[in-house]
């Protein structure tokens, strides 16, 4: 429709506008074209009379000319012809050939060369004056007939170089041309239209003609005005052109803008049109949609937001109101239509409409499909004997009471075998209700409930199973809500938690408080959790429980949990039965080793102190045995630390040392006077270590004598270190970082697989009387580090163990400079043990300096505000008075500057491992040598 009122508007757009101004056009194109024919005939027509008149002048005045040349030359006989003829050529610029023949036309003379081969030829004598000779394209041009009484002379004239030399320029726009009487073109300046052109049609002489010229070259033919004028005294037709285009060419520039500006303005006529017939045809483009849409039953119309205030719009509301009205109408219907095909078609119970005779008016799907009948075989048909395949009104059918009170009534959870409607039903557990429904029909709605009974009855079974099953077995079984209230219990659950009876929704925490903690992260996780201990109490009974709980999700929506719980009290009790037996076996075990190796250490010192006095008088035996005497002492001092690393580990003294120097001491010390060879690889730029240096030499101690041990004959030990770097994604059980590995590898009898995972196990040892404490010692000193120790080995190949120590890269080591020069110095010794008191004095009075010693902090404070103390050496531990820790307090308190010394027999204790903390200088160790006391001045000096 819209196309149509389109092209509507646009014929007559163009119908009233362009054809009109069109026509106009082309009125005012061929109006100036007329003007300029007319300008152009005149204009041509005065220059070809001029032209044409100075041509028949110039032939007169060559006439006259060849005439005087002839009197001129007096002819006679005693002159040669031949001269003549060519004294007369040479004399005029237009002929072109002279011939002498008699009367009978034969050639007497001639000039050009083929009249001298072919002397008395015959020649056509002109029969006028003039004439034309197309193939030579000569003008003939007939002069003394009676030449010598005898002789004709007869002169060839160039009728091109006659029009070319002294008629026609060439330079002008207007071209020239000659015809013959019968239209043949003789000449033209382009000469390709003469040879192609046969004829000339000339429709008329002395007015302006069109004549189209055509050259052997299409694009140079064209169409021209011409103005023509016969000659008659030459029989020749002589004319003037110019080209169509040039001569319109103003004309044909004015038509060309006119045909854009009609080109432009049609443009902008479709462009208007468009919008004029879009303007006025959308709103009936509207309303046409709209009845399409009503039509196929869609009545929602598209209205604009403002209406135009004249027919269209009025149109509109008018249209608009009716098809509200159509619709609710309808609306009204399909409501009430669509609210019975829902009822009867998506409802999955059963659905029976009937009227007063028990005459079945409708049915649903759901029906039709349950007793497998078609539609038209139930309507009309009694309801009874369609639903319960009987003769006569089905027992216990209310439909007489709905009928008398117009209420809905219901059977409710009835059993359609047992009330006699079938004797054989799929459905046999059904509520019914009756409706009234319209008049005189009834409306009977039919729920099936064989499934839900069904289903009640397994549930019931398995709840029945599962409270049996929850009941009888050993573990508690408690099943809470997502609010932590408890829903079952089980017995054992009971007796564990030694409660009689719960009331409903009681809270967990209320008899298993210990568990809330759990649970609530068990809730927050998702997942199960396992609880290997809880310690709860029970009427003042300690119960160890171990525990499960996890949680219900059903569609990820939380909705409770199952705590499962067992008593493993008396198990617990059992297990630290066990655990105490096998402590004092293993105390037992490592007293008689420590035992024995105390034996043997105190068995040396004693017979070496022996020998001592027996060797009084012998220096240097003396000295022997008592260098052997204090090893036997480092021996029993090594031991101790073993026990004290092994036992409470002790602080760590954390230095950053040099790990390579820290293993070739230990080796070589260990090796030395054994036959076994030792093969070293340590990289140049290996990173440092920072950790406690005398336990890092434990570990290669006992590693080197666990080697020695091994090896039996070729000993070789090979130790080689390397920088590594642990990413995250590696699978060694260390933090990222950087770290130093030490491999160590002997060539040993090696140890077998199956005792392999128990070398570093306390007390566990492969020696006939060893403690087990050496790897035991390894393993916690490398574990203290923060490192990782793990083994390798082949029986009768040897044994390898990589050690893993984190790295220092960024320290250097501080090398301590010695004051080589001796001071003496004030020093303060507090030592609650009078032995040490007083060997420690003698050894540093030894030394030079002057000694003040105290038994406790009290009395050291005393003496240091009494007196000039260059260096104060404080016990840690002080039986019965104040220790170290509390008397650098007091010190501190008196100078800020103090020098004190902590020192102790124990490893464990924080104030060695950071005695900077506490306000010390340094640190020594017991026992004290000389050797230890002298470097302990020199490095403070």
């Amino acid at each position: 429709m819209i196309n149509s009122i389109y092209k509507k508007i646009l014929t007559s757009f163009l119908v009233v506008s362009i054809i009109p101004l069109f026509i106009g056009i082309i009125a005012i194109f061929s109006y100036f074209q007329n003007e300029k024919t007319k300008e152009l005939s005149k204009i041509m027509a005065n220059q070809l009379s001029i032209r044409i008149e100075s041509f028949l002048n110039l032939i007169k005045h060559e006439e006259n000319n060849i005439e005087k040349i002839i009197e001129l030359s007096s002819y006679s006989n005693d002159i040669k012809t031949e001269t003549f003829l060519k004294f007369l050529i040479f004399k005029s610029k237009l002929i072109k050939e002279a011939d002498i023949i008699d009367k009978n036309g034969s050639l007497i003379l001639g000039e050009s060369y083929i009249d001298f081969l072919f002397p008395g030829k015959k020649i056509k004598i002109p029969k006028t004056k003039y004439s034309i000779e197309f193939s030579h394209n000569l003008y003939f041009l007939k002069i003394k007939e009676n030449l010598n009484r005898e002789k004709i002379l007869i002169l060839k004239i160039s009728l091109k170089n006659l029009i070319e030399n002294y008629f026609i320029s060439q330079s002008n726009i207007y071209k020239y041309f000659i015809t013959d009487s019968k239209g043949k073109l003789l000449y033209h300046s382009n000469y390709l239209y003469v040879l192609t052109m046969k004829k000339i049609n000339i429709p008329s002489f002395n007015k302006i003609n069109e004549i189209f010229f055509k050259s052997k070259i299409p694009e140079e033919s064209t169409t021209c005005f011409a103005y023509v004028r016969n000659i008659p005294e030459l029989n020749l037709n002589f004319g003037i052109s110019i080209d169509k285009k040039i001569a319109l060419k103003e004309i044909y520039s004015f038509l060309y803008r006119g045909i854009f500006i009609i080109a432009i303005i049609i443009i902008l006529s479709i462009v208007i049109s468009f919008i004029l017939s879009k303007k006025l045809s959308t709103p009936i483009k509207d309303l046409e949609i709209a009845t399409k849409n009503i039509r196929k039953g869609n009545y929602i119309i598209k209205i604009p937001k403002k209406l135009p205030k004249d027919e269209i719009g009025e149109l509109y509301a008018n249209f608009e109101l009716m098809v509200k009205t159509i619709s609710r109408l309808i609306t009204e219907k399909e409501i009430q239509l669509n609210k019975l095909n829902l009822l009867f078609d998506t409802i999955t119970d059963s659905i029976y409409v009937i009227n007063s005779n028990y005459e079945i008016v409708l049915i649903n799907r759901n029906e039709l499909e349950y007793i497998n009948k078609e539609l038209s075989e139930t309507i009309g048909e009694k309801c009874y004997k369609i639903f319960a395949n009987r003769e006569s009104i089905c027992p216990n059918c209310l439909i007489e009471k709905v009928k008398k009170d117009k209420k809905i009534h219901a059977l409710n959870n009835i059993n359609l075998v047992k009330e006699g409607f079938r004797q054989e039903c799929k459905r046999e557990y059904v509520n019914m209700t009756f409706y009234p429904f319209g008049k005189d029909e009834f409306l009977i709605y039919i729920k099936d409930l064989t499934t839900i009974y069904k289903i009640l009855n397994e549930v019931e079974f398995e709840r029945e199973k599962l409270f049996v099953t929850l009941h009888s077995i050993g573990d508690g079984v408690i099943v809470v809500d997502k609010d932590k209230n408890i829903i079952l219990i089980n017995n054992p659950a009971k007796e564990i938690l030694k409660i009689d009876n719960i009331k409903e929704n009681t809270q967990i925490n209320i008899i298993f408080p210990e568990i809330e903690k759990y649970l609530n992260e068990s809730f927050k996780l998702k997942k199960q959790i396992n609880i290997k201990e809880t310690k709860i109490i029970k009427n003042n009974d300690e119960i160890i429980v171990e525990n499960s709980i996890s949680p219900i999700f059903i569609k990820d929506k939380l909705e409770g949990a199952v705590i499962v719980f067992r008593d493993i009290t008396e198990k617990k009790k059992l297990e630290e039965e066990i655990i105490k037996k096998e402590k004092l076996e293993a105390v037992g075990m490592l007293a008689a080793g420590i035992a024995h190796d105390f034996n043997n250490i105190l068995t040396a010192a004693l017979g070496n102190i022996s020998l001592c006095e027996l060797y009084i008088k012998n220096k240097e035996k003396l000295i022997e045995k008592l260098k052997f005497t204090e090893q036997s002492l480092y021996n029993a001092k090594n031991l101790t630390e073993k026990l004290l690393t092994f036992s409470k580990g002790g602080y760590l003294i954390k230095e950053t040392s040099d790990i390579k120097k820290i293993i070739k001491e230990s080796v070589d010390f260990i090796l030395s006077g054994k036959d076994i060879k030792v093969k070293y690889e340590f990289p140049d730029d290996l990173w440092l270590v920072k950790g406690d240096s005398s336990q890092l030499v434990q570990v290669f101690h006992n590693l080197a004598i666990n080697s020695v041990e091994a090896i039996e004959k070729d000993g070789l030990i090979e130790i080689s270190t390397k920088n590594i770097t642990i990413s995250k994604d590696s699978i060694l059980p260390l933090p990222p970082g950087n770290y130093v590995m030490i491999t160590f590898k002997d060539n040993g009898k090696g140890i077998p697989q199956e005792i392999l995972h128990k070398i570093f196990d306390p007390f566990f040892s492969t020696k006939k009387g060893g403690s087990g404490l050496g790897l035991a010692t390894v393993y916690n000193i490398i574990k203290k580090h923060n490192g990782y120790i793990k083994v390798d080995s082949l029986v009768g190949k040897g044994t390898m163990f990589f050690i893993y120590l984190p790295a220092e890269t960024t320290k250097d080591i501080k090398e301590t400079k010695k004051d080589e020069t001796k001071e003496t110095k004030t020093i303060l010794i507090m030592d609650d043990n009078d032995e040490l008191r007083e060997t420690v004095k003698e050894l540093l009075a030894l030394l030079g300096n002057k000694v003040y010693t105290a038994t406790k902090g009290e009395e050291a404070i005393e003496i240091y505000k009494n007196n000039k103390i260059d260096l104060v050496i404080l016990d840690l531990t002080i039986i019965g008075g104040m220790g170290g820790k509390e008397t650098i307090k007091e010190l501190l308190k008196i100078d800020k500057n103090v020098k004190a010394i902590v020192s102790s027999g124990y490893s464990d204790d924080d104030a060695m491992a950071n005695y900077k903390e506490y306000g010390f200088i340094g640190k020594i160790e017991k026992p004290y040598t000389i050797a230890k006391l002298k470097k302990l001045l020199e490095e403070i000096s």
